[in-house]
């Protein structure tokens, strides 16, 4: 026969995070479906939330676990020698009178870039009145090519690595890791991590 539903309360099933192989699975709240040495794959059902108890009962609950799997993690960065940027010429400002919600150039219009404002309003100790001048600031830019020498390039290049790296392997124990770098007309730094760490995901 089939398990009677004695209790309907929402469960909650544990999922794997990503691919690994399982080198601890505490199980505090659920039916555990995979053990120590298993290898998993993102998606895989780790614990159930639903509990077939002694009596051919059905429990629901919400999963609990604390499963550590031995996983594989690569992290990469590049960055061109070569690249085309932006240089600064100069910073151009003009000015506008500001009447209730009005704005007339005081000044003829310019072509710049990343024009930003500043309103300096009339006002008295208690109001401030929509009248007042607005000075409009721009970067002034022409295009560039700009070559870097390897150095620059493997300073940039390590910069992101480090960012990506601290973001990527936070709450991971490292167990090994090797690495690679490449020049050519870009500099590319990749490295390979074997890791410990939690891949409970919630489903």
């Amino acid at each position: 026969a089939a398990p009677e539903i004695t209790d309907e309360k929402q469960y909650t099933n544990l999922i794997a995070a990503k691919d690994g192989e399982i080198v601890r699975f505490d199980v505090l709240e659920g039916d555990g479906v995979v053990g120590v040495g298993i290898p998993v794959v993102k998606g895989d059902l780790l614990v159930s939330g639903v509990e077939v108890l002694k009596d051919n009962t059905v429990r629901y609950v919400h999963a609990k676990a604390l499963v550590v799997a031995r996983t594989s993690t690569v992290i990469s960065t590049s960055n061109a020698l070569n690249i085309s940027a932006y240089k600064l010429t100069g910073i151009s400002d003009r000015y506008l009178f500001y009447l209730f919600g009005l704005k007339i150039p005081l000044w003829f219009a310019y072509n710049g870039t990343d024009v930003y404002e500043n309103k300096y309003l009339a006002d008295t100790k208690n109001t401030v009145f929509p009248l007042g001048i607005i000075r409009q600031s721009s970067r002034d830019t022409v295009a560039a090519e700009i070559s870097l020498t390897e150095e620059q390039g493997r300073l940039i290049c390590l910069n992101d690595f480090a960012l990506k790296a601290a973001e990527v392997l936070a709450d991971t124990l490292i167990v090994d890791a090797s690495a690679s770098y490449n020049i050519s007309n870009q500099i590319k730094i990749e490295s390979k991590y074997t890791c410990e760490e939690d891949i409970v995901q919630e489903l």
